[in-house]
C-alpha cells in the first residue's frame, strides 16, 4: 500500500550516518526558542544566543570526551586486574 503523505512517527528518515551534523542547528533552534522565552530585553539577544549555543555544544563535547575516557581508559584498567 503506498501513501501519500510521511508518517514521520511511524517512518523516520535513516539520518544515523550522519546526526552528529544535526546536533549544531538543534542546539541553535533551542537556544532561539530559550532565549526568546528568558531574556528580559532583545538588546543582546543574538550575542546570547550565539553564547548558549556554544557553551551546549562545548559541554557535550565535554561529555564525550568524559565517557570515551571512562569507558576506554578506567574500565579496560579494571578489566585488566
Amino acid at each position: 500500500m503506498i501513501l501519500l503523505a510521511h508518517r514521520p512517527f511511524l517512518d523516520p528518515l535513516n539520518v544515523s550516518s550522519y546526526w552528529f551534523v544535526l546536533l549544531a542547528p538543534m542546539c541553535l533552534f533551542i537556544s532561539i526558542a530559550w532565549k526568546a522565552i528568558r531574556v528580559r530585553s532583545f538588546a543582546g539577544y543574538w550575542r546570547e544566543v550565539v553564547v548558549m549555543t556554544a557553551q551546549t555544544l562545548l559541554g557535550m563535547v565535554a561529555l564525550a570526551v568524559a565517557f570515551y575516557l571512562l569507558v576506554e581508559v578506567f574500565v579496560r584498567t579494571m578489566q585488566n586486574r
